[in-house]
């Protein structure tokens, strides 16, 4: 759970810059973040991305993380943040999206870097208008 929530802030951050280039609000992407020290660069499949995040051994279990600002993602900040968006319904939420990927395959899931994935984001994301309209507008979950 810790890692999905730190690598989902990587992806996040990824797709904001790449919009924001799109609509012309950043002159150029930005590049990617290093990875801090003590920390190994490793190669992560993610919604349809392939991005390099950050891992290291913790009390003999590997941990992997998502690298925003050349700083690690912390889990518990981004829980935070989606605590506050979600309110009430970030349980139902989760609970909604654990049942979707109880009964996907993984194999499935890892085809073309997991772009099953992405749809499966977009289909459920709240909806904001297109365009420079939607940037940074507040969605609505449904």
């Amino acid at each position: 759970w810790d890692a999905a929530l730190s690598l989902s802030s990587m992806v996040t951050s990824l797709n904001a810059k790449s919009k924001g280039a799109s609509l012309g609000i950043f002159t150029r992407q930005e590049e990617a973040s290093s990875v801090p020290l003590g920390w190994t660069a490793v190669s992560v499949a993610l919604l349809g991305r392939r991005f390099e995040a950050a891992t290291k051994s913790h009390d003999g279990a590997r941990i992997v993380r998502g690298v925003v600002n050349d700083r690690i993602a912390r889990p518990s900040g981004i829980h935070g943040q989606l605590s506050r968006a979600f309110g009430t319904r970030l349980a139902v939420v989760v609970a909604a999206l654990r049942s979707v990927a109880a009964e996907m395959r993984l194999d499935h899931l890892q085809e073309a870097d997991n772009a099953l994935g992405y749809r499966l984001y977009c289909a459920f994301r709240p909806r904001v208008a297109d365009g420079r309209a939607g940037w940074g507008a507040k969605g609505r979950l449904l």
